[in-house]
C-alpha cells in the first residue's frame, strides 16, 4: 500500500523566495496578511528552519505575484 506525502519547499527555496519578497519591497507581515499565513511560519521557512507544504508555497507565491502586479499597475 502506497502512502502519499505532501511535497515540501526546502530552505534553499525559502531563501530564494525571501530575496524575491524583499526585492519587491513586500514586508513579511504584509505578505502573511495577504496569504492568510502566520508571519513567523514564513520567517522560519525563509531562514531555513522549516519546510512548508506545496499548498502554502502556492498561497505565498500568489500573494507575492498579486502584490507585484498591483505595484506595476499603480
Amino acid at each position: 500500500m502506497a502512502t502519499s506525502t505532501t511535497p515540501t519547499r526546502s530552505a534553499e527555496q525559502g531563501a530564494t523566495f525571501r530575496s524575491a519578497r524583499e526585492g519587491a519591497g513586500l514586508p513579511i507581515r504584509s505578505l502573511a496578511s495577504r496569504a492568510g499565513i502566520d508571519h513567523s511560519s514564513i520567517s522560519r521557512w525563509e531562514r531555513g528552519e522549516r519546510d512548508i507544504s506545496e499548498a502554502t508555497y502556492q498561497h505565498l507565491s500568489l500573494a507575492l505575484a498579486d502584490y507585484i502586479a498591483g505595484r506595476w499597475a499603480a
